[in-house]
C-alpha cells in the first residue's frame, strides 16, 4: 500500500512538473510576443512622433506662408490704391495739359487766323473741324472745362465784319445735357469803325455727314436771321428799330445767334456726323444792314 502511494505521488509530481514546464514555456512565448508588441508600439509611437513633428513643422510653414500671403495682399492693396491714385492724377494731368494745349492752340490760331484772313480772298464762311469731341464733352460734364468752345475768327470781307462760331457741346438752355447748341457771334474787329451798324446777319450752319457719297449725304443745314430771334438773354442789346446787332464793344458782350437745339447727342453718334471723334461744322454768313 505504501509502495503504491509512493508511485502515485511520484507520478503526480512528474505530471505537475510537466504542467509547470508547459506553463513556463507559454509564459515565455507570451512574454516574447509582448516584447515584440512593445517594440512595435515603440516603433509606431516613434513614427507617430515623427509625423507629428513633421505636421507641426508644416503647420508652422503654412501659418508663415499665410502671414506672408496676408502681407502680400496688403501690399497689393496699397499698391493698387497708390496705382489708382497715380493713374487718376496722371489722367487728370494729361487732360489738364491737353486742355491747356487746346487753349494755347485756340489763342495762337485766333491771332494767326486774324492775320491770315486779312490776306485771304475767302470771306463769309468758316469750316470748323472739332476734334476730340468725347474728351471735350467729358471734361465739360465733369466741370473741368468751360462750355462753350469757340472757333477761330473769320471775316466777311476786307474790310469786313469779324465773327466766330460758338458751340455748347453739352447743350444750352432746355437742351442742356441732351443736345449740341450752335451759334454765330459778331465780334469786335479791326474794321468796325468804318463799317455800317447795326447789322442783321443771316447765319447758315451745316453739320456734315461723314464717309458717304455726295448723292447720299444727309447734312443738317439750319439758318437763323437776327429778325427771327424772339427771345434771348441778351435781347436787350438788340436794336429794336430794325432788329439789328449794334457794334460790339467787346467780344464777351456781343450777341450770339443760333440754335439751342441744333443736334441731339444721340443723332450725332447714330447718323454719321461723328467719326474718329471728329465733327465738321461749317458757318456761312450774309450781312444785311
Amino acid at each position: 500500500m505504501k509502495e503504491h502511494m509512493k508511485r502515485k505521488s511520484q507520478y503526480h509530481v512528474t505530471l505537475l512538473r510537466q504542467v509547470v514546464q508547459h506553463q513556463n514555456r507559454r509564459i515565455q512565448k507570451q512574454q516574447e510576443t509582448i516584447m515584440k508588441h512593445e517594440q512595435y508600439v515603440t516603433q509606431v509611437t516613434q513614427v507617430i512622433k515623427e509625423y507629428k513633428d513633421e505636421f507641426e513643422e508644416q503647420r508652422k510653414q503654412v501659418n508663415s506662408q499665410k502671414m506672408m500671403l496676408k502681407d502680400i495682399q496688403h501690399d497689393l492693396t496699397k499698391l493698387r490704391v497708390t496705382s489708382h491714385k497715380q493713374n487718376k492724377n496722371l489722367s487728370d494731368t494729361m487732360e489738364e495739359q491737353a486742355d491747356k494745349f487746346d487753349h494755347f492752340l485756340l489763342d495762337y490760331s485766333i491771332s494767326k487766323a486774324d492775320a491770315d484772313l486779312k490776306e485771304s480772298g475767302r470771306y463769309g464762311e468758316h469750316l470748323w473741324i472739332i476734334r476730340n469731341y468725347s474728351r471735350r464733352l467729358r471734361r465739360i460734364q465733369l466741370g473741368k472745362s468751360d462750355d462753350p468752345i469757340r472757333s477761330d475768327p473769320f471775316y466777311t470781307g476786307s474790310p469786313g465784319y469779324r465773327l466766330c462760331i460758338w458751340v455748347y457741346l453739352n447743350g444750352r438752355g432746355k437742351s442742356l445735357g441732351s443736345a449740341i447748341s450752335v451759334y454765330g457771334k459778331v465780334m469786335a474787329g479791326d474794321y468796325d469803325p468804318i463799317l455800317s451798324w447795326p447789322i442783321r446777319p443771316q447765319f447758315t450752319f451745316t453739320l456734315y455727314e461723314q464717309n458717304c457719297n455726295d448723292s447720299d449725304r444727309k447734312d443738317i443745314v439750319r439758318r437763323r436771321r437776327v429778325h427771327e430771334i424772339k427771345r434771348d438773354q441778351d435781347e436787350k442789346s438788340i436794336n429794336r428799330s430794325n432788329g439789328g446787332i449794334p457794334r460790339p464793344l467787346s467780344d464777351d458782350r456781343s450777341i450770339i445767334v443760333g440754335f439751342d437745339h441744333f443736334v441731339t447727342h444721340e443723332e450725332l453718334h447714330t447718323c454719321g456726323f461723328l467719326k474718329s471723334d471728329t465733327i465738321f461744322l461749317k458757318a456761312e454768313v450774309e450781312i444785311n444792314v
